[in-house]
């Protein structure tokens, strides 16, 4: 057992291996309060929590113009599984709705089926559709 294992107030999160200090603070937390805290940092910590929600995160680092494939990327390079994106709550909403056109639909000529989806959603389709016009050429498989 490691030493913060030891000092862990809850067995739950003794259990699952989860920090004392997320048990008490959600990342975003560390995010604000600690300058020096890299991306990479934070999305070790997203990794680690339950329920990981990381869109308020990836705005505070990344902005609207910084390429979602180069966030998949570095996801990659930490060791994360091919599905983290997905698993990380609110990381296709960060790049649906707050980025610039220019920079969400290469990421989304990567996820077609995601773009397809969100074409069946009334909320969503306006949106969708300005992706879609974004696009250098009209991909006739992405529309359902």
């Amino acid at each position: 057992m490691t030493s913060w294992m030891r000092w862990c107030p809850s067995p739950m999160a003794r259990a699952i291996g989860l920090p004392v200090l997320l048990n008490l603070f959600n990342t975003f937390w560390f995010v604000q309060h600690a300058p020096s805290l890299t991306l990479a940092h934070a999305l070790r910590l997203h990794a680690v929590e339950k329920r990981a929600w990381c869109w308020r995160t990836l705005e505070h680092y990344a902005g609207s113009r910084t390429d979602p494939r180069a966030i998949e990327d570095l996801m990659a390079r930490l060791g994360f599984a091919a599905d983290a994106a997905e698993r990380l709550g609110g990381f296709h909403g960060y790049i649906f709705t707050p980025l610039i056109l220019e920079v969400s639909w290469p990421w989304y000529a990567e996820h077609l089926e995601l773009l397809r989806k969100s074409l069946t959603d009334t909320e969503t389709a306006p949106r969708a559709l300005e992706i879609i016009e974004a696009f250098p050429e009209f991909l006739p498989n992405c529309c359902p």
